[in-house]
């Protein structure tokens, strides 16, 4: 009995460290399942990424699931030097699907259970024949790194990475925003009289328009545009609106007078800003800065 327990003790010992072992393996395959609602990423320099995270139930294979799917992906690309203000632009993806723990099943598995794929695909005026991937991996259910190769023709260097750009990803409480138009007025010292129009998009990640004019009192006038400032597969970029509404363009430096303007979307429903532009009232002479409010559309309407 006694020459017994040795073994007995040493196989318990054994097979607890297997049970201890098997857990802890099973533990490093577990999923890591992102959290629902807004998701802000942040790249190099501040570069901006945004997109939503929503369960819907889907009918796979006679059952009903409980899937994570990704809406209204924005993704920022630099558009001038980091050293530059306003130095990116956004990109509203029309079709982005979210391949990872807790999406739809698919014909492969990731060699990493936190590893995820974003592809983007073609849909109807925006051609990217098979489409591409963008490459994550969660680092816990509130975190996480999203990368993408430079887009052939994109800027590379002046500061910003030269082949990879990667955004930490967290969630984000976003203002909410109505997509459409908002108009309104502009106020300047010497203006009699202006108006200002914002196109917003993707469920208020975007401005897409953005025109501004005003009036003098001896009749000159003044406008300000949005450009955008290149097309990816015919789709042009936009103006990236943070997490808090905000947003900006610096449209160039004229006679040592930086001419632009930023706004930034209250939870009040009131977009309010500030403009610079050539002094139009003045010849064109110096600096004349001037403030403009606007509500969307469809709170102007009776």
């Amino acid at each position: 009995m006694h020459r017994l327990w040795p073994l007995r003790v040493g196989v318990a010992v054994v097979l607890t460290a297997a049970v201890a072992l098997s857990a802890a393996a099973a533990d490093a395959h577990v999923a890591l399942t992102p959290v629902l609602g807004d998701w802000e990423g942040v790249g190099p320099h501040g570069l901006p990424l945004s997109f939503d995270f929503t369960r819907g139930r889907v009918r796979i294979a006679g059952r009903k699931r409980n899937l994570i799917a990704l809406h209204d992906l924005v993704v920022s690309y630099p558009t001038a030097c980091a050293q530059v203000p306003d130095n990116s632009q956004g990109f509203a993806y029309p079709m982005a699907e979210y391949t990872g723990p807790g999406s739809p099943p698919v014909t492969f598995h990731f060699r990493n259970a936190k590893q995820f794929e974003i592809y983007i695909g073609s849909a109807p005026g925006f051609n990217v024949g098979f489409g591409f991937f963008l490459q994550g991996r969660w680092l816990s259910a509130g975190r996480g790194v999203l990368s993408e190769p430079i887009p052939r023709g994109g800027l590379r260097g002046c500061g910003w990475p030269t082949k990879t750009l990667s955004w930490q990803l967290r969630p984000a409480k976003r203002v909410k925003l109505a997509d459409g138009t908002w108009t309104g007025t502009v106020a300047a010292t010497d203006v009699v009289s202006g108006s200002v129009s914002a196109k917003v998009g993707a469920r208020g990640r975007t401005v897409d328009r953005f025109d501004l004019t005003y009036s003098c009192k001896d009749g000159a006038s003044s406008s300000l545009d949005f450009a955008p400032a290149f097309k990816l597969a015919g789709k042009p970029t936009s103006l990236f609106v943070s997490a808090s509404g905000a947003f900006a363009e610096t449209t160039g430096n004229v006679n040592g007078v930086q001419v632009g303007w930023s706004g930034s979307f209250g939870s009040d429903g009131v977009l309010r800003g500030t403009f610079t532009d050539l002094d139009a009232c003045n010849d064109h002479n110096g600096r004349l800065t001037g403030t403009f409010t606007a509500r969307h559309q469809a709170q102007r309407d009776p």
